[in-house]
């Protein structure tokens, strides 16, 4: 069902492979043609003609179109951690074919048949959207995000939905078009490039940033001069995008920007700079994030450390593991976070750490409930299916369970609260992909809280189908 239109596109993109086999050469392949590695889903590394830039643990899913369609001249990949990319072919040296093997440290989804009890709750998070789709005509924000669900979604009501989005996306008021565009992107249409035009031109901030989000998104350089031209504003809400998409890019003339905002003092610039240098890597980066390392250490700019390592320890470098372990993790200010990151990679010391965290008896307050979720989840998906428990009990949380110094007494922001952390916890969920998760946001699907109820909707789909969750997941990165 949810994978028709990809075995209708099949046929006609496997010959355009033929085209553009000739332009870029296969090392070590034994012979094999681009329609051999998508055919066999060959491990390969994807060599750029940029200076030590390369993309290893990739499978080719097409040639000479993207995976959304939307260009020529493209490949399109599918990493190891399940997100998609693809690269103009005038940028790529050539393809060097791997062993073959699936990485150690990664799981490979399989997709099995849906039970009766997963149906049930798919089915019933598509007609909870449409119920919240009928009830928002004075929400548009709300409306817009209840059609994405019926987009992605087996419903009947499912054309309807698009409709009124591409009507949307189609409209002449820039930031209601650009509002659209992101939801048809995510439910697997190619966005129209005249529209995001429009929102790189707009006086609108959000409509400026969602343009550039969707240029990372869909790695068009169509419109790098107007993402690098952001790169340079100070605004947070424009600067914050632009690095992330000139990460996905991997537009390198942007790199001394990058390094600068490791230091920022503003969070969202700091944490954009680390995504887009773990997403770019290349040894230029590697070497300029050692020096920074100890440049920063010196200085005891702890913050401007810690990102630095967090973004050698993305590249993989041997001495940042070890940082993380012995250093990082006794830094009350930073042991959390790298405790989770630890743990993630299946690393003993974060995964005590946060065992032994949760028996402490903190403040029960927004933060430490949001900590907790993530501690279960991280441990989930590193393995411990007991975990699946304690994100039950998250995904409930009530008024009764907040604790607000000083306000006690105070219902309404308890109240307030418990649904940030079921909002919190049912996008956590639906990140996981994992079917097991479905059970759990049956009851979130009919909160009477319309955010909470379509964020569970949105997560069911992005677990019912995989494609959607991929990029739904690298849009809330």
């Amino acid at each position: 069902m949810f994978e028709s239109r990809a075995i209708l596109l099949l046929c006609p993109l496997l010959l355009a492979c033929a085209v553009a086999a000739g332009q870029v050469p296969i090392v070590d392949g034994d012979g094999m043609t681009f329609d051999d590695l998508i055919r066999e889903e060959t491990f390969v590394t994807i060599v750029l003609k940029d200076p030590s830039a390369r993309d290893v643990n990739v499978r080719i899913t097409v040639v000479n179109e993207d995976s959304t369609g939307v260009h020529v001249d493209t490949m399109g990949v599918l990493r190891d951690n399940d997100k998609r990319g693809a690269y103009k072919l005038s940028r790529v040296q050539e393809v060097r074919v791997q062993d073959g093997r699936i990485p150690t440290h990664r799981t490979q989804r399989i997709r099995l048949a849906l039970t009766e009890d997963e149906l049930t709750v798919i089915n019933d998070a598509a007609a909870r959207a449409l119920e919240i789709f009928g009830a928002s005509k004075g929400n548009q924000a709300m409306r817009i995000q209840a059609a994405l669900v019926l987009a992605v979604s087996p419903h009947e009501s499912k054309p309807a939905a698009l409709r009124y989005l591409q009507e949307l996306a189609a409209g002449n008021d820039v930031p209601t078009a650009m509002e659209a565009t992101v939801p048809l992107y995510l439910a697997g249409f190619p966005p129209d490039l005249e529209v995001i035009k429009a929102g790189f031109g707009s006086g609108n901030r959000r409509a400026r940033g969602l343009a550039a989000t969707l240029t990372g998104l869909t790695k068009d350089e169509t419109f790098l001069r107007q993402v690098k031209e952001m790169l340079n504003d100070p605004l947070p809400e424009l600067f914050v995008p632009a690095a992330i998409a000139i990460g996905r890019l991997n537009e390198r003339s942007g790199l001394p920007k990058l390094y600068g905002a490791l230091g920022a003092l503003t969070e969202e610039k700091g944490e954009a700079a680390v995504l887009a240098l773990s997403e770019m890597g290349g040894e230029d980066v590697h070497e300029k994030m050692l020096e920074m390392l100890d440049r920063a250490k010196e200085k005891t700019k702890v913050v401007e450390w810690f990102r630095v390592l967090r973004v050698l320890y993305a590249l993989g470098d041997d001495r940042a593991k070890v940082l993380m372990k012995e250093e990082a993790l006794g830094q009350q200010a930073y042991q959390r976070a790298a405790a989770i990151l630890l743990a993630a990679d299946g690393v003993w010391e974060g995964t005590v750490f946060l065992r032994d965290y949760r028996k402490k008896a903190d403040d029960p307050n927004l933060v430490n409930l949001k900590f907790q979720a993530t501690i279960a989840e991280t441990l989930y998906t590193a393995g411990d299916i007991q975990e699946k428990n304690r994100l039950q009990r998250s995904v409930n949380t009530t008024l009764d369970m907040v604790y607000a110094k000083g306000r006690t007494g105070d219902s309404r922001f308890r109240a307030e609260t418990a649904l940030q952390v079921q909002l919190f916890v049912v996008t956590l969920v639906g990140g996981t992909g994992s079917r097991d998760m479905l059970s759990l946001l049956a009851g979130p699907v009919e909160s009477v809280n319309a955010g909470v109820a379509i964020a569970a909707c949105r997560s069911v789909m992005a677990i019912a189908d995989p494609e959607f969750g991929a990029r739904l997941n690298e849009m809330q990165l």
